[in-house]
């Protein structure tokens, strides 16, 4: 599967897994991490795929914008699982795991 774009949004080895099925010429962007690795620079370079970094920042009118979306039900959440404060380990640990399909919440 060769792909033209990815989003790495989790950090960790995605860029390095992301090489090996983006297509030749394709785009990775990183949300996740800042810092670039000489083997990832190199594997890019060799394959001819720009790779980048995107400082996200959100506004109070983008998040708001978000919340309306998500109360008419545009926008839906997927909440993965739900800790207490008191799991807060725990939460950390299911997150380690890399199983995480969508988000965990914390209750305070």
């Amino acid at each position: 599967m060769d792909v033209d774009f990815v989003l790495d949004t989790l950090g960790g080895d995605t860029i390095l897994k992301s090489l090996d099925i983006t297509k030749q010429g394709g785009t990775i962007v990183s949300i996740a991490s800042s810092s670039l690795s000489a083997e990832e620079v190199e594997k890019a370079k060799a394959k001819n795929v720009d790779l980048s970094f995107l400082l996200v920042a959100s506004s109070g009118d983008d998040m708001l914008q978000l919340a309306q979306l998500m109360e008419k039900g545009i926008l839906k959440s997927h909440v993965s699982k739900t800790f207490s404060f008191d799991e807060m380990r725990e939460a950390h640990s299911y997150l380690e795991k890399d199983r995480t399909v969508g988000k965990i919440a914390v209750n305070m």
